[in-house]
């Protein structure tokens, strides 16, 4: 592939932490910003995160993500 037919790069910031969950098990959560977007989302499980960051990334509107992930 030519590097001018490779698409542009997707940019995003990523903060995990851990909390305490049920049980006393620690629970990773995070949030994942889009930076040209501005959009953000929280997740708790990393399939979600995955989810955001491919729509994000594939989206030809500059990654506007599709509004059908749901976050708690």
């Amino acid at each position: 592939m030519r590097r001018e037919d490779r698409p542009l790069p997707t940019r995003f910031s990523l903060q995990i932490w851990p909390e305490s969950g049920d049980e006393g098990k620690t629970e990773w959560r995070g949030k994942v910003h889009h930076l040209a977007t501005g959009n953000s989302r929280y997740f708790r499980d990393w399939a979600t995160m995955l989810a955001f960051l491919e729509r994000a990334s594939t989206n030809s509107e500059g990654g506007e993500p599709d509004r059908d992930i749901r976050i708690e």
